[in-house]
C-alpha cells in the first residue's frame, strides 16, 4: 500500500497530464477553426484532410479530458471507501459540463464530417462553397458551434476548479471516521 506522500506525488503527475490535455483542447478549439477555410482554399485534398484530422483530434481530446478527470477522482478516499454518490455530488457540475461538452463536440463534428465531400479531388472552389454552405444553411451546426464557444469558458473553469478541488485534504485524509457518516 502506498503512503500518502506517494499518492499526492502521483496525483500531481496526473494533474500535469490533465493540464496538458486542457491546453491542447484550447489550442485545437481556438486557433484551428479560423484557418480551416484557408487550408481548403489552397489545396483541396490537404484542406479536407485537415478538417477530418482536426475534428477527430478535438473529439478524442474532449473524451480524454473526461477520462483523465475520472482518473483524478480515482485517487480520492471517498472512492476507496465506496462513497461514489457523495463523490458525484461533490463534483456534479464538473460531470454535467464535461458530458455536455462531449455531446456538443461530437454532434458538431459529425455534422462537419457528413457535410464535407468524400471525394477530395473536387475543385477548391466547390469545397469552399460547401464549407460556406455549412455555415449558411445548417442552423443546427451554427447553434452547436455558438453554444460550444459560449460554454467553453465555463467548461475550462469547472475543469480547473474540479482538478484543484481534488487536491483538498478532505479527499485525501485517511481518517475513516470522517468518511463514515
Amino acid at each position: 500500500m502506498r503512503d500518502a506522500q506517494q499518492e499526492i506525488r502521483l496525483l500531481y503527475c496526473k494533474l500535469g497530464v490533465f493540464y496538458i490535455f486542457l491546453t491542447l483542447d484550447v489550442i485545437c478549439s481556438t486557433f484551428v477553426e479560423p484557418i480551416l477555410d484557408k487550408n481548403v482554399q489552397f489545396n483541396t485534398a490537404i484542406g479536407a484532410t485537415n478538417v477530418y484530422i482536426i475534428s477527430a483530434i478535438q473529439i478524442i481530446i474532449t473524451v480524454i479530458i473526461f477520462i483523465m478527470f475520472c482518473t483524478l477522482l480515482w485517487q480520492t478516499q471517498q472512492l476507496k471507501f465506496g462513497k461514489i454518490r457523495s463523490l458525484i455530488m461533490d463534483f456534479k457540475y464538473e460531470f454535467i459540463v464535461n458530458i455536455l461538452m462531449i455531446i456538443i463536440v461530437i454532434v458538431e463534428r459529425l455534422i462537419q464530417f457528413f457535410q464535407l465531400p468524400s471525394d477530395t479531388s473536387a475543385s477548391a472552389n466547390a469545397q469552399v462553397l460547401l464549407i460556406k454552405n455549412i455555415w449558411q444553411n445548417n442552423i443546427l451546426y451554427l447553434i452547436l458551434f455558438l453554444v460550444r464557444y459560449i460554454l467553453r469558458p465555463f467548461y475550462l473553469c469547472t475543469m480547473l476548479n474540479g482538478s484543484m478541488k481534488v487536491l483538498l485534504p478532505q479527499y485525501h485524509k485517511r481518517d475513516v471516521a470522517i468518511l463514515m457518516d
